[in-house]
Formats: C-alpha cells, structure tokens, sequence
C-alpha cells in the first residue's frame, strides 16, 4: 500500500488538512506504519499535480493559513479502483538488511551474527508484546464504547473498526512470528556450519 492510497482514502471519507490527516493515518494504520508530517505533505502535493486532491486555503488569524484538502472526482475514481482491484501476488520482498548481512557472512563472522541474530530476536519478541498488548487496549476501549453508544450504526462502526485494527495487528504478529521462526533456522544452520564437532 502507498502513501497516496492511505492518504486518497481517508480524504475519501472527509475533508482534512495536513495535521488531521496525519491523525486520521495514525489511528487508522500508526501501530504498523510510521509516517511523518513531511511525508503527508509531499504527497499531498504530488496528489494535487495529478488532480487528485484540491484544496481551500482557511485564513487563521493567530497561526499561518492551513490548507483543507478534498479528494477530487478523479481521485475517488483512482482510489476505487486500487481498493477493489487485485493484489499482485508477489512473494516477500528479501531486501531485509539482515539477510543482505547474512549474504556476506565470511568465514571468521559467525560469532557476531549470531549476536546480531539475538538481537534482532529480542527486537522481534518486543515488537510482539507491543502488538498484543495493543491489541488488548482495542479490545477494551471497544468493550466501552460500545457501553456508550447508542445506535445500532454506531455500535456496528465500533465493531468495524475493532476488526479491522485487529485484523492489522494479527498480520504484524504474524509476520514477526514468522521472522522470529526464519532467525531461530538461520542460527541453527550458522551453528551447524561453524560450530560442527
């Protein structure tokens, strides 16, 4: 997923200007992709050279004028088709920097990649324990919001968004599982190979 179709989507919903735009982005996607203010805006100029957003610029008497964007027909039109096209199935992209580590591996590096694999382990373990931690909160704060709502509508938009936050932090889980699976095969091969008796 790009930039452009996170940021086409949320303005798909409504209207933002560039510091709501990056809230909409973290409450949608920040526990799995870190994306700055800098970046929003780039793309947000990009977009608006292809015709996909425009926007009003709000006079502010205290502060600097903002700029309120809205996704243009076009742009609705650019990001149904993305949302409702199908994925290219690809394998894995392999560029992981400790693979390319790996790769040049010599003779006399054994004992520091293997240190490395540790803590590339224990990095993952941690990102694990983040992700499920997370994923209790969204369990909880749904639990009281939907104590509060009110409406049939509102109460199946809470649940919408529980499924989808956890859904998204299921794949994270999934992924650094997986890596944690692929480090643990590496060090046994790595032991094998230099560590034989």
């Amino acid at each position: 997923m790009s930039v452009k179709h996170a940021l086409l989507g949320i303005l798909n919903e409504s209207p933002k200007h560039g510091y709501d735009l990056k809230r909409a982005f973290d409450d949608k996607l920040g526990d799995l992709w870190s994306l700055n203010v800098g970046q929003i805006y780039t793309t947000l100029e990009r977009l608006h050279g292809e015709g996909l957003v425009e926007y009003d610029t709000v006079e502010q008497s205290d502060k600097p004028d903002k700029k309120v964007y809205r996704i243009t027909p076009t742009g609705k039109d650019v990001f149904e088709t993305w949302r409702i096209s199908p994925l290219k199935v690809e394998p894995r992209s392999l560029r992981d920097e400790l693979f390319i580590k790996l790769v040049f591996m010599g003779s006399s590096d054994a004992e520091p990649i293997l240190t490395l694999i540790q803590a590339q382990y224990s990095a993952y373990m941690a990102q694990m324990m983040v992700l499920t931690n997370r994923k209790f909160h969204i369990e909880q704060e749904a639990k009281v919001a939907l104590t509060k709502s009110t409406t049939t509508d509102d109460k199946h938009r809470i649940e919408r968004e529980k499924v989808i936050k956890m859904a998204l932090l299921d794949v994270a889980i999934f992924h650094a599982e997986a890596d944690i699976r692929w480090l643990r095969q590496c060090e046994v091969r790595i032991k094998e190979l230099y560590f034989k008796s």
